[in-house]
Order: C-alpha cells, then sequence, then structure tokens
C-alpha cells in the first residue's frame, strides 16, 4: 500500500532505470492516480520476479524520493 501527502500520480518502474519524468512516465509497469492521504494498491502481477521503484510525481511536475520495493 502507498499513501501520499497530496494528490499525486504514482508510477512503478523496474529499478535500474533513469529516474528522469520522461524515463519514469515511459516504462512505468503500473501507473495510478491517488488523492491526499489514501491508501492506494498497485498491481505488481508482472513483476513479481523483480525489484522495482515507485515513484510520485505531484501536480507540479515534482517527483518524490524513490522508494525501492521487491
Amino acid at each position: 500500500m502507498v499513501t501520499a501527502t497530496e494528490n499525486a500520480i504514482v508510477y512503478m518502474v523496474l529499478e535500474g532505470k533513469s529516474p528522469d519524468t520522461t524515463t519514469i512516465t515511459a516504462t512505468a509497469v503500473s501507473i495510478i492516480e491517488t488523492v491526499a492521504y489514501k491508501q492506494l494498491t498497485l498491481t505488481t502481477t508482472d513483476t513479481m520476479n523483480s525489484n522495482f521503484v515507485l515513484y510520485e510525481t505531484d501536480s507540479s511536475g515534482n517527483i518524490s524520493v524513490a522508494i525501492l520495493y521487491g
């Protein structure tokens, strides 16, 4: 589960990809919009044997600190 502190888009990206907006949006294996302080669940079916990174982008285009998961 993921909780954002503001409205955001959360991207799940395979580990090792460049942490820039273009790469994150182009290579995300799961993308979901979230509302501030509400929990969300990302689908991980295709990445069960992989490490991935979660990024959040807010309405200003700021990228959150990466969270390694997997």
